[in-house]
């Protein structure tokens, strides 16, 4: 109910004023606590400004609150419409804060389906100079997930990620299919989620197109074909959790 009230509240701001102070917003990780404040947040001391390359996402809020704010979004989906190119020294950054985003909707009952040879993606993302930034130190506390596998919910080796463009990089996040796993979520139990099929079978995480590809502590889950930014030649890991 407190969270409910912050919301409402937040929607009575109008968007771009200065010095508003949501001194009761309350992120689900209190180990690294976020502040939002409309037109910028604030994480382990720094002002981080938002604009058309940092966009702030946070699943809890409604979205007559992302409505509000050019910059704000509740989910993955929605903010990769509104992508910008990135440069090497300033990249595209969707600052994540802890929840659990899933890719695709877990209980649409469409099947997923190969196009033209190739395996069905959850989302597909052109993009140069994209960084996903979770706001956690935990990277088990921001999950990007998707639960399709192959022969259960997709024909063909379903993969969460299709991303294309230079310098991609994930940073304190978890890249989960959870077709068959089971998802546990300590920070808020009610996204947790049973695994679709005790069956083993091919779900996939992210196949990347595009150079100097980066993933620091950062966490891949999945049970075959795990496939954690496959597919360039170079591509950097530091700090990894499997």
């Amino acid at each position: 109910m407190k969270n409910t009230l912050l919301l409402l509240l937040l929607m009575l701001f109008p968007a771009g004023m200065q010095g508003i102070e949501v001194l009761e917003y309350e992120p689900l990780d209190p180990q690294n606590p976020v502040l939002f404040r409309g037109d910028h947040i604030v994480y382990k001391g720094e002002q981080i400004e938002l604009g058309p390359r940092a966009f702030f996402i946070d699943g809890r809020f409604p979205d007559e609150v992302m409505e509000k704010y050019s910059y704000v979004f509740n989910s993955v989906d929605k903010a990769v419409a509104e992508l910008t190119d990135g440069q090497e020294g300033d990249p595209m950054v969707l600052y994540l804060a802890p929840y659990v985003y899933w890719i695709d909707d877990p209980d649409d009952p469409a099947i997923r389906t190969s196009r033209a040879g190739r395996p069905p993606f959850g989302l597909e993302i052109y993009c140069n100079w994209l960084t996903f930034y979770g706001l956690s130190d935990d990277p088990r506390n921001v999950v990007l997930a998707s639960n399709w596998g192959q022969t259960h919910g997709a024909l063909g080796n379903f993969t969460m990620f299709y991303l294309e463009g230079e310098g991609t990089a994930v940073e304190n996040v978890t890249l989960g299919n959870y077709c068959s796993i089971d998802l546990e979520y300590p920070l808020l139990p009610e996204l947790n989620r049973k695994k679709r099929a005790d069956a083993i079978v091919q779900a996939q995480l992210a196949i990347c197109k595009g150079d100097k590809i980066t993933a620091r502590n950062a966490h891949f889950l999945s049970r075959l074909n795990t496939c954690p930014l496959v597919g360039r030649k170079r591509t950097f890991f530091s700090k990894l959790l499997f």
